[in-house]
């Protein structure tokens, strides 16, 4: 049974529980792509403690929300930033798969969502979180919000078809390495 979590803008004080969960949830040397990685979620791309404390200072490009049980222990994350944020060549990856399904103007405003976790074995946190993070999207204006999930070399189903379930759609893939990773998007049809 579940405990009632919260889910909330994210702090300072959160940083440390947002790495905890980042590090049950990340493939690596020490937690290598497996079979089962297909069945179970997971996550490919770290970040510092620096990153997410610019994140959070950055209210109006970005959104950084956790969830928490009652005793404050952070059991989830989602964190989200404009699109412009991201090196160009993502940027224009990301603009092209859209732009191959919908006409973008100049004032067009893309979240790019990269990343919700959860802790192991909690159940509807990522949903709770992907609401939010979708809810506040709306809130400011945004029109698009994009991701990436990983189809090569392990397929990452869980969060393809939970992405799915939400509202995303896979606009394309591509080659990044030894990876193939889809871009997926949902588009906010009124504010």
């Amino acid at each position: 049974m579940n405990i009632a979590v919260t889910v909330s803008p994210a702090h300072f004080a959160d940083i440390p529980g947002i790495l905890t969960v980042l590090k049950q949830n990340l493939i690596g040397p020490t937690n290598p792509f497996t079979p089962s990685s297909e069945n179970t979620g997971f996550l490919i791309h770290s970040f510092t403690a620096e990153e997410v404390a610019e994140w959070i200072k950055d209210e109006e490009n970005a959104i950084v929300l956790v969830s928490k049980k009652a005793d404050g222990v952070v059991v989830g994350y989602a964190v989200s930033f404009n699109l412009e944020k991201l090196p160009q060549y993502l940027q224009d990856k990301f603009l092209a798969a859209i732009s191959n399904i919908d006409k973008l103007s100049p004032s067009t405003k893309i979240l790019y969502y990269r990343h919700i976790a959860k802790t192991p074995g909690e159940k509807q946190i990522g949903k709770a979180l992907l609401e939010s993070v979708l809810h506040k999207a709306n809130l400011q204006n945004y029109q698009y919000v994009v991701c990436q999930i990983v189809h090569e070399p392990v397929f990452n189903l869980v969060s393809a078809e939970f992405h799915k379930k939400m509202g995303f759609c896979l606009v394309t893939t591509y080659k990044d390495g030894n990876l193939t990773l889809g871009i997926y998007f949902k588009k906010f049809t009124s504010i």
